[in-house]
């Protein structure tokens, strides 16, 4: 009952005090409970046990024989070894358990006063049970006075409790670096607040625009042990927006991506992070490109001629084989961008002439399994568009048209396609019908105007 009652105050400090994960928590109090107290009880029993049996051990009997004889005198050993051991066990646990309930405690000075008062009475009586002779006696009071020493130090304990009311109201007002100030004193009184440590971060990336100290900070707080994957990836993922909104550096957030891949494998995290890393631009420019506003195109069949890529001058030509070489690139790192295809088709064939292989890009669009109906049909009257005004192939370009109005006939491409076939049948019957006939020449008589009229001789 002693020892059962010693292992169960020392069970509540084990957690209670600081660096209870160095300490292993429960798990290791109870492998500490194995070495230091079961296991010596059992071996003491389990050798005196052997001494009663015929042909065991003759063992100097620690206690007179009792009443019960051997057996008797056997259990009231056991009992005494064991609360001994307890006792004992304890005293080295709480001589163990000190120095970190005094690593925890900010006012050091009223701790040294309480040990004063606590050490010397309880170091005088132990050395009074000592000149007495009686060792268990002085075993106990050593093991009351660190028992409460290490009450009074846990009570003294600093809990730290942060707050960013303050630091919040300064942002709101516009005092940054106020704001950074009581941000840095929360962080002194708890070293390891996640949010504290983001909000610092994002003071530095959205307000002084600081992003290599957001980097920085980022990555001091993410090589902190005991972070969840969840915090870990949060936190790369503030940073990778950082980096990309306000720095348009696609590659710096390419990497921040990759830690959350890296640190925490077979993740939900992870898979978001690979999927955004796909979507991510390939370099600054393309960026630009995505942020840059976009206007709105009207149905393919409804716009303006192309123009021929040899009326374009030869400037105009030679950027766009540089943008088109900068497109088949990024396609080649994301085959499935479907914008960046149609880009490259458009640009083949209305600016370079290549309609062949802009054509070839089309059908690879209405083969993906991303595209939907209305895109198709988009793309259908493209092509339709092409054959018809710069390959001038009017009967392809009639197939293309049929096939948008059986294949989609509910997208707003089928109206369009309809009005193209009733106008291409309006030009060929105005080609195929026959010349008026010329009207009867007129004989012109000398003295007559035009209207059978006699004119009036001058002179």
């Amino acid at each position: 009952m002693v020892s059962a009652t010693l292992a169960g105050a020392i069970r509540r400090y084990w957690i209670r005090l600081p660096d209870a994960a160095g300490r292993g928590e429960l798990s290791g109090l109870h492998r500490w409970m194995r070495r230091g107290l079961l296991t010596p009880v059992l071996a003491w029993s389990i050798w005196h046990l052997a001494a009663l049996f015929p042909g065991g051990l003759a063992l100097y009997p620690i206690l007179p024989p009792m009443a019960g004889g051997r057996w008797g005198t056997l259990l009231l050993g056991v009992a005494a070894f064991t609360g001994i051991t307890g006792i004992a066990w304890s005293l080295v646990s709480l001589a163990w358990l000190l120095p970190d309930a005094v690593t925890g405690i900010r006012r050091r000075a009223d701790f040294r006063v309480r040990t004063f008062l606590i050490g010397l009475p309880t170091l005088a009586l132990v050395v009074w049970a000592g000149a007495r002779q009686s060792w268990l006696l002085a075993l106990i009071l050593l093991t009351a006075g660190l028992w409460l020493l290490l009450h009074q130090a846990a009570d003294m304990i600093h809990v730290p409790q942060v707050s960013y009311l303050k630091a919040v109201a300064r942002m709101k007002f516009g005092r940054y670096e106020e704001a950074e100030q009581e941000v840095l004193r929360q962080l002194d009184e708890k070293a390891d607040d996640f949010e504290g440590w983001l909000m610092l971060a994002s003071l530095y990336a959205e307000r002084f625009g600081d992003l290599a100290g957001a980097d920085q900070t980022i990555r001091d707080l993410t090589a902190q042990e005991g972070l969840t994957p969840y915090q870990i990836s949060h936190a790369f993922t503030r940073l990778a927006d950082w980096q990309l909104n306000l720095g348009s550096n696609p590659a710096a957030a390419r990497a921040a991506l990759s830690e959350i891949v890296q640190r925490c494998p077979e993740t939900p995290f992870a898979r978001v992070a690979e999927h955004r890393i796909r979507e991510l631009p390939l370099d600054e420019a393309e960026h630009l490109e995505r942020r840059r506003p976009r206007a709105l195109k009207l149905p393919a069949l409804s716009e303006a001629a192309p123009v021929a890529a040899a009326a374009t001058a030869p400037v105009d030509q030679l950027d766009a084989r540089t943008e088109a070489s900068r497109l088949e690139s990024r396609l080649a790192h994301r085959p499935e961008d479907l914008a960046t295809r149609e880009r490259l088709a458009r640009l083949l064939a209305e600016r370079l002439g290549q309609v062949g292989p802009a054509i070839e890009h089309l059908n690879q669009l209405r083969l993906g399994a991303s595209a939907g109906d209305t895109r198709r049909a988009e793309w259908l009257a493209l092509e339709a568009t092409w054959e018809l005004r710069l390959r001038r192939r009017e009967p392809r370009a009639r197939a293309l048209l049929v096939q948008v109005i059986q294949e989609h006939p509910d997208s707003p491409q089928c109206l369009a396609a309809r009005r193209q076939l009733e106008l291409l049948d309006r030009a060929t019957e105005t080609a195929a019908a026959p010349a008026p006939p010329s009207p009867p020449p007129r004989i012109r008589l000398p003295g007559f105007d035009a209207q059978g009229k006699r004119m009036k001789e001058e002179g």
